[in-house]
């Protein structure tokens, strides 16, 4: 239960200086003029009538958190409606002896039963259960279009939020479930109807379309355009309506093998997500149940969703067509574009400091010195330490009784390494290769390619180049069959369960990951699927076609995606100190979005003039990267089963070798130890002491009411530094939800990391 302290620290307070704090008031106040947050606030509520719990932003708007959530009562009515037996779950995942586990559930039922028994309110004071989210929602009569308006520092980029009402979560999961599936069919990447006719035309009218599904007693989808010119908002809605009103009069081909493929990958998808995040998957469907569900059959739905889209292969085309247009052309839709505006930024920044100004003026120095003091004893209050008694009543978890996934590691890679992987010698191998035996039901195959010694005019093209080679045209047998890129992306979606290229281990487009001095491809496939998957490996990474008009579309693609990146916090401070700390020659630099601006505009012009230099140097990049020095190789997989069903080389000689033999005149090197590959750690990428002229920078950004704060500090510990463990324990100690870092109720997150 939140006390008088717990509720000034964590959720709003005045302080001293007149100034509103608490941990869900800063939270709130960094999200709420975000234009991602308006528009879809103000699409639910333009979506759900008055009263309807759906439209309601769940962590509080500002005003609210000051003015009627003043105490602590407020909230604890909403503990006594809703914190009940009845409306209580417990959702537990993984292995725990039974008898454990329902000796510990005993323990807290008699508890709340002995409360429940002992201790009875007064009549009416506790009231009969009545069930959450069960009241009606009116219909939607009419259809609504809004402008909203967001504050930033320039007016360039915008996006609209298209939606309507959809099937019930209660009474129609099946025909829920498969909207998904139709929705994902229509926005989810080059080849669909929606992504093709805004994002994949010489002057693209968005960067992304993607859509979401509001899981609901009366359930809403939305279809969401990003980073759209703000001259050509007002041009999105006719060809949006117009696109799905010629899929669903097949003028736009609809293509039943494709939904199938979906299907597929959806069901395969579940299955890994399960092999990797279990807790994540079940817990999500257990709660939609608690808040929705029946019946044992509706339970059965939720957990095993895999079986029924199984089911959904053998619905006709009509019944997608029909459903189609049953949500998206036949009823009210609302339609919400969000205009960025400067003149917005300014008057909130007015009216804030107005509201402050009021408000110290009105507390006075006499109360603004006991809100200060109310402060301070909260802080003390919650810095009272637990009993001792307490803490060592605490059962400490034994490690021996941990069930850690066992890795077998082989490799070609250094003397020392393991060489003989089930059927497959690796010594003979004649790249260097890693291969990790591993219990899944699925298969990693990975590319990571060294770039420390690329020129840096080159390396300003690996944005570009990561985002073109998963969506250009492919050529194969030596150049006389050319494979469309539609293809080549139907190709990754029906074959895979995810892809991915970047520069680093999990970067972005405009930020490289860490070991910024590889690229690097993934590729995640069915057991069945592994000669495909080379294959796949084959054509992104060395049949791709940069074609001219793909480098175009894509270009003007990135410079919307950069608008987007410009009025986002977390990449500006990321980026800003980035350029403080590395080397200029480094790809913390190259790859920065405000550098890729400039570069990618005086790109776009030079392609719009046929000039054949870009495609020169992207072609010098590529014919860099298949120096079979630079390359290594790693597979993750249960070995001994893929050595049963197929030779897990023949692929590799087969497919990748040749290929990679015909595009290098280099010859591969002879089979044998290969020494192991030098890395370039971020560290040595710092920029000098003499270079490093600024130490720190204050970055004004109009579109956010609340700041952040980056510092970092040298760390010389590397990656397989015995003391790297101790640190990452060090740092979750700092940064546990009690810690002295996080008590001061000013801010709403905190992180600190070891890079």
């Amino acid at each position: 239960m939140v006390n008088d302290s717990g509720f000034i620290t964590e959720v709003h307070h005045v302080n001293g200086e007149g100034e509103d704090g608490g941990v869900v008031y800063c939270e709130m106040q960094a999200i709420e003029t975000k234009g991602e947050n308006l528009v879809e606030r103000e699409f639910l509520r333009a979506m759900y009538p008055e009263n309807c719990g759906y439209r309601y932003e769940t962590g509080g708007v500002m005003k609210n958190l000051r003015e009627s959530t003043s105490n602590v009562k407020v909230i604890h009515e909403f503990h006594k409606k809703f914190y009940q037996p009845e409306n209580t779950w417990v959702i537990i995942t993984g292995m725990v002896p039974d008898e454990k586990l329902l000796n510990a559930l005993s323990e807290v039922e008699d508890n709340i039963l002995a409360k429940i028994t002992s201790n009875p309110l007064p009549q009416g004071q506790r009231g009969s259960y009545i069930r959450p989210w069960m009241t009606p929602v009116p219909p939607l009569t009419s259809s609504v279009e809004i402008d909203v308006y967001f504050p930033c520092n320039q007016e360039d980029n915008g996006m609209v939020q298209v939606g309507w009402r959809g099937p019930s979560a209660m009474n129609d999961q099946y025909k829920l479930s498969a909207l998904g599936v139709l929705f994902e069919y229509l926005t989810d990447n080059e080849i669909s109807p929606l992504y093709h006719q805004f994002c994949e035309v010489e002057e693209p009218l968005a960067s992304c379309v993607s859509f979401t599904i509001y899981e609901n007693l009366t359930s809403a989808v939305a279809v969401t355009l990003e980073n759209i010119p703000i001259a050509s908002i007002a041009d999105v809605k006719e060809p949006f309506f117009d696109t799905l009103k010629k899929v669903h009069s097949q003028e736009i081909p609809f293509s039943e093998t494709r939904i199938q493929t979906l299907l597929h990958q959806k069901k395969i998808r579940i299955l890994a997500d399960l092999e990797q995040r279990a807790l994540d998957i079940i817990a999500e469907d257990i709660i939609s149940f608690q808040l929705y569900g029946n019946s044992a059959s509706d339970l059965n739905f939720r957990l095993n969703l895999h079986h029924y889209l199984e089911q959904m292969k053998s619905e006709p085309v009509s019944f997608w067509l029909d459903l189609l247009k049953e949500v998206t052309l036949d009823q009210p839709y609302v339609f919400i574009a969000g205009k960025p505006s400067v003149k917005k930024k300014e008057d909130l920044t007015a009216m804030e400091k107005e509201r402050i100004r009021l408000q110290q003026e009105n507390l006075g120095p006499e109360g603004l010195a006991e809100r200060k003091r109310d402060l301070e004893r909260a802080m003390e209050a919650n810095e009272v330490q637990p009993s001792k008694e307490l803490l060592q009543s605490l059962p400490v978890p034994d490690l021996e009784s941990i069930k850690f996934l066992s890795l077998e590691t082989f490799s070609n890679i250094g003397p020392q390494a393991r060489t003989s992987a089930p059927s497959w010698q690796l010594s003979a191998f004649p790249l260097k290769i890693t291969v990790d035996h591993v219990k899944s039901n699925f298969i990693w195959v990975q590319l990571f390619v060294d770039i420390s010694k690329l020129s840096k005019t080159i390396r300003a093209y690996l944005p570009l180049y990561m985002s073109a080679i998963f969506t250009c045209p492919v050529s194969r047998d030596g150049g006389k069959t050319i494979i469309p890129h539609g293809t080549l992306v139907a190709d990754l979606e029906a074959h895979t369960v995810e892809h991915s290229g970047s520069v680093g281990l999990s970067g972005s487009t405009f930020s490289p990951g860490n070991f910024s001095s590889y690229v690097h491809l993934s590729f995640k496939v069915e057991k069945e699927k592994y000669e495909k998957c080379v294959e796949l490996l084959t054509d992104v990474f060395l049949n791709s076609v940069l074609a001219q008009d793909r480098l175009l579309i894509l270009a003007k693609k990135m410079l919307n995606l950069i608008a987007q990146a410009k009025r986002h916090r977390s990449y500006l401070i990321n980026a800003l100190s980035n350029h403080l700390i590395f080397s200029p020659d480094s790809n913390y630099h190259v790859m920065g979005a405000i550098r890729q601006e400039g570069f990618l505009k005086a790109l776009v012009k030079i392609l719009k003039t046929k000039n054949g230099k870009p495609l020169k140097d992207l072609e010098q990049l590529q014919k860099s990267l298949w120096d079979p020095d630079r390359l290594i190789l790693r597979v993750a997989a249960d070995v001994e089963c893929l050595a049963k069903a197929v030779d897990p080389q023949k692929p590799w000689r087969e497919i990748f070798l040749p290929s990679l033999n015909n595009k290098n005149p280099l010859p591969l090197p002879p089979p044998a130890f290969f020494p192991k590959p030098s890395f370039v750690l971020e560290k040595e990428l710092v920029a000098s002491a003499s270079d490093m002229k600024i130490l720190s920078s204050v970055l004004g950004l109009g579109s956010l009411e609340s700041m952040s704060l980056l510092q970092s500090a040298p760390c010389a510990l590397t990656y397989d530094h015995e003391d790297y463990p101790a640190l990452l324990l060090f740092l979750q100690y700092l940064t546990q939800c009690e810690s002295s870092v996080l008590g001061v109720g000013k801010r709403c997150d905190v992180g600190v990391f070891g890079e």
